[in-house]
């Protein structure tokens, strides 16, 4: 398979994500670049097997609570969450579920 990726298609220093590739598959991957000259030579070749996919990694709270541990909030009866997006690990997140509880002494949230 070939794929051409235009100037306009990347940045310096960025990635270029090649989609659509199969799970636990062994690809072979070269890369060169090319001017009004001509091609340069290709790069030596990488091998890389995709991994299997899997469940979702644990989403990462971002935390808006001060040094004390109290949520810096401008509501009183309102926790406004956010959270840093996890790898999908092959699959797209289609949910979340969050749970919550009030706490009485030290007592999680089963």
């Amino acid at each position: 398979m070939l794929k051409v990726a235009k100037c306009d298609d990347l940045c310096a220093d960025s990635p270029y994500i090649l989609e659509g590739l199969e799970p636990q598959t062994l690809y072979h991957f070269r890369f060169a670049a090319q001017n009004e000259v001509g091609f340069g030579n290709w790069a030596a070749p990488e091998h890389h097997t995709m991994p299997k996919r899997s469940y979702p990694e644990e989403p990462q709270i971002l935390s808006n609570s001060g040094e004390d541990g109290v949520v810096m909030s401008p509501y009183s009866d309102k926790y406004e969450l956010t959270w840093k997006i996890p790898a999908d690990n092959g699959e797209p997140i289609d949910q979340y579920t969050i749970k919550y509880c009030p706490v009485s002494g030290h007592r999680p949230c089963s």
